[in-house]
C-alpha cells in the first residue's frame, strides 16, 4: 500500500510542480535589455524561489511524512524514530536556509555601514 503511494507521488509531483518552475520568472530582463541590476535581482529571485518555493514545500512534505510515519507506527520502534528523524530534518533544514540568510545580511550590514538595507534590496534597481 504505501509503495503504491509513493508511486504515484513520484509520478504526479512533477506534474504538480512544473508550473512552479515555469511561472518563476527568475530572470528579470530580456536579452539586450539586461544590466549588472538585472543579475543582482535574478540571484534574489533565484534565493527566494530556492527557500520559499522549495525548501518550504518539501519541508512541509517531510513533516507530514514523519506524522505519518509516526501515527502509523503501530508501535514500531525503527518506524517510530524513522518519522522522528524525518521532521529533525525538515525543521534543521528550515532552520539552515533561514540561518544562512540571517548570517549573511548581518555580515553584510555590519561590513558596509550601520543603516546598511538588507543583502537583497539593492539600491538603485
Amino acid at each position: 500500500m504505501l509503495k503504491k503511494i509513493i508511486a504515484n507521488l513520484v509520478i504526479l509531483l512533477p506534474v504538480m510542480v512544473f508550473p512552479i518552475f515555469v511561472f518563476a520568472k527568475l530572470v528579470p530582463c530580456n536579452g539586450p535589455d539586461c544590466t549588472v541590476c538585472h543579475l543582482f535581482l535574478g540571484v534574489k529571485n533565484i534565493i527566494n524561489f530556492l527557500s520559499y518555493n522549495i525548501a518550504m514545500p518539501l519541508a512541509v512534505l517531510a513533516l507530514i511524512y514523519g506524522g505519518v510515519m509516526i501515527l502509523t507506527s503501530g508501535g514500531s520502534e525503527t518506524r517510530r524514530d524513522k518519522g522522528k528523524k524525518a521532521i529533525s530534518a525538515a525543521i534543521w533544514g528550515l532552520i539552515i536556509v533561514f540561518a544562512s540568510w540571517l548570517i549573511i545580511d548581518t555580515i553584510l550590514g555590519n561590513l558596509v555601514k550601520p543603516g546598511y538595507l538588507p543583502w537583497n534590496v539593492f539600491p538603485g534597481c
